[in-house]
């Protein structure tokens, strides 16, 4: 994540471990693919594996589909927080 991003300040806080969050292997995906756009697929790549083995990373399951919001690819994101 390059220093002088508007959001390294989270970034930041994320790899001090400050919070928790949860995580699934689509939200992962996702990830992978905006940031691999908007940067570089090896800062992408990166970015997963870093998030992938945080300690203080959740990983979730979803077991249920909620489908709560029109935007059908942000689902996940929802299913996610309710898994949790």
């Amino acid at each position: 994540m390059p220093k002088h991003s508007e959001t390294r300040w989270l970034f930041d806080a994320l790899r001090e471990g400050k919070f928790q969050f949860a995580i699934t292997t689509e939200i992962l995906g996702e990830y992978e693919e905006v940031f691999g756009e908007f940067y570089t697929p090896t800062l992408a790549a990166n970015v997963v594996d870093l998030l992938a083995t945080a300690r203080n990373s959740i990983w979730v399951t979803p077991h249920y589909r909620w489908n709560l919001i029109p935007d059908q690819d942000d689902n996940k994101f929802v299913d996610c927080a309710i898994s949790c």
